[in-house]
């Protein structure tokens, strides 16, 4: 029973992390365009896969 639980345990941790790294931005620290993102106002998709520019924390949607 001990390594059943311990299985549970190592499955669930393993799914959690990989569902918070599936998170992460394709762009880290640099800009570019953030593929498989999609730009949501008022409940209203406006754009897909933005460009963005980190430093100034700007998000472009290019058309």
């Amino acid at each position: 029973m001990k390594k059943y639980v311990a299985g549970f345990a190592l499955g669930l941790g393993l799914g959690v992390a990989v569902t918070a790294f599936a998170g992460i931005p394709s762009v880290t620290g640099g800009d570019g365009k953030l593929n498989g993102w999609t730009v949501i106002v008022k409940y209203k998709a406006v754009c897909k896969a933005p460009y963005v520019r980190v430093k100034e924390r700007e998000i472009e949607c290019v058309k």
